[in-house]
């Protein structure tokens, strides 16, 4: 599941916004759907990213729904914080600012409180790393 999780992601970065990212999101959407949530979220965001840069608006709206209705069912705030940023973009990109401001100061409010996202530790800074 992991590789079909990550290829399209892998296509987005290397080829650009085609349609066969597209279908690779979509297929590998299908291939997770209602059995793993932390997959189906990843690939409703990377489909949501997609839908963003190609200014798809009313899709990455129904993304940004869709990926709140996985969060509420996670209840992991950090799930809850990128489906409201997501949801916050969405409303961007409809010219909706004052929605916009009024989805993403309580996301904003709780970032850092869930266990999926870890702070990285204060030896790993990659401002001070010499390359």
């Amino acid at each position: 599941m992991e590789i079909c999780a990550t290829l399209p992601f892998a296509l987005m970065y290397t080829e650009g916004n085609n349609q066969r990212v597209r279908t690779a999101f979509s297929r590998a959407r299908a291939a997770v759907r209602q059995q793993d949530l932390d997959y189906e979220l990843r690939l409703l965001i990377g489909l949501f990213r997609y839908s963003y840069w190609t200014n798809d608006i009313n899709n990455a709206i129904d993304l940004a729904a869709r990926g709140k209705n996985v969060a509420l069912k996670t209840q992991d705030p950090n799930d809850l914080a990128l489906a409201g940023s997501m949801l916050g973009a969405a409303s961007h990109l409809t010219g909706n600012l004052s929605s916009r401001k009024n989805i993403l100061h309580p996301v904003l409010a709780t970032r850092g409180q869930g266990q999926r996202f870890q702070r990285p530790s204060p030896d790993c800074d990659v401002r001070s790393a010499h390359v």
